[in-house]
């Protein structure tokens, strides 16, 4: 009788053991579904940091960057003059030029405004364009000119808007965040961004987190874009197939 009893209290016991364990691996699994899920919609929402460029450049329109901000100029009144010529060659016929202004004169950049009236609707319309210095930033060469800035906060700027700018239309691209630290030689400027590999159907996107340096040299301010440095990797949001989107 008494081995009797202990046999049920075994098999009880190992009932509630294989079930204990049951659901430890059921939360274990849904902690992770959901420490992915957030890590993946981390990746898809994420957002410039407050700060992270210019107030003025990041409010410009897509438009407004497409026809100001990736031309560099030697000059304000060049700046001034490009929008001028844009303006009477594709809008003059059709509407009335109110105003035509530089309104700043930043470390390394200027911004035009610009303010028309429509004669089809008689709607005013108003832009800011940016242009940026050419003797610091040159987009059509592609590079910077340190030689003679000092201010490591003025140089994380510089780099920040120059990612955002070259990045701005690529929407797999998402800068988290960025730092800049010095040494005795040298600036170390970091980038940490995401790059999202978007899935064909029945396939899930694939998502990378990516830092990268850029080593500016303090004596004559000559930089060096090291390789980007894989931090991790992992699946995002899932693309049903044509079967499924059918039914």
């Amino acid at each position: 009788m008494e081995e009797k009893n202990n046999k049920q209290i075994k098999v009880k016991l190992t009932t509630i053991i294989v079930l204990i364990l049951i659901v430890a691996i059921i939360i274990v699994g849904i902690i992770f579904v959901t420490l992915h899920k957030n890590r993946a919609n981390s990746a898809y929402n994420t957002k410039l940091p407050n700060g992270f460029i210019p107030k003025k450049i990041e409010q410009c329109t897509n438009y407004q960057l497409l026809g100001g901000i990736k031309y560099s100029v030697g000059s304000a009144e060049e700046a001034v003059n490009y929008i001028k010529t844009s303006y009477e060659e594709y809008d003059a016929k059709n509407s009335e030029l109110l105003k035509l202004e530089l309104v700043d004169d930043e470390d390394f950049y200027y911004s035009v405004f610009k303010s028309y009236k429509s004669n089809y609707n008689d709607v005013t319309y108003n832009h800011t364009y940016i242009f940026f210095k050419r003797d610091i930033i040159d987009i059509d060469n592609e590079k910077i000119n340190l030689n003679n800035i000092s201010d490591k906060d003025k140089i994380k700027t510089i780099f920040n808007t120059y990612n955002y700018v070259y990045q701005f239309e690529n929407r797999s691209y998402k800068i988290e965040k960025s730092n800049i630290k010095e040494n005795k030689d040298k600036y170390v400027y970091t980038i940490y961004f995401y790059e999202i590999g978007y899935g064909d159907w029945g396939l899930s996107d694939r998502i990378t987190y990516y830092k990268q340096n850029i080593l500016i040299n303090k004596k004559d301010g000559t930089y060096t874009f090291e390789d980007k440095e894989k931090i991790d990797e992992f699946d995002g949001n899932y693309n049903p197939g044509l079967d499924l989107m059918i039914y």
